[in-house]
């Protein structure tokens, strides 16, 4: 009886002081524009990287290396949409910053329009965490990606 009452206390430890994120790798937002040509939202390419998961007390990877530019998509006269509706946890905090200017935002709705300004390439980065109780880091990851407006549409 005591060997059952301690292997259920051992699992019980265990299965407490694992995290609550599912998965290998951090969910990603979508990033888009709208395409007048084709008529459909056409997806921006971007750099991404989860900086750790499901247990933060050892980072795994580094972050995406600021050197590495991500490579700048034209979107015409058009804004940027971003949503993070379909991310799954929810992170706890996210913060978009214009790698250009150094502004930084705290974003704390399910999406965000960008409307990049027209005077030459802008790189925006989408840096997430989630949190576990007390406040303990679960997760990191960062998305980076550029655009640049034209009077292309």
């Amino acid at each position: 009886m005591k060997m059952c009452l301690s292997l259920l206390l051992l699992l019980t430890v265990i299965t407490g002081c694992s995290g609550d994120l599912k998965g290998e790798e951090a969910p990603k937002p979508k990033v888009e524009i709208w395409d007048i040509e084709k008529q459909s939202k056409v997806e921006i390419q971007h750099l991404e990287r989860t900086i750790c998961w499901n247990d933060c007390g050892g980072v795994l990877n580094a972050g995406i290396d600021s050197q590495e530019k991500p490579k700048i998509v034209d979107v015409g006269k058009h804004s940027v949409s971003i949503s993070f509706k379909d991310m799954k946890p929810k992170p706890s905090t996210i913060n978009l910053i214009n790698e250009t200017t150094g502004e930084q935002i705290k974003l704390d709705s399910d999406w965000v329009t960008l409307s990049p300004p027209s005077n030459g390439e802008t790189v925006y980065r989408l840096h997430f965490y989630w949190n576990g109780k007390g406040g303990s880091s679960l997760g990191e990851s960062t998305y980076r990606f550029g655009v640049i407006t034209s009077d292309t549409y």
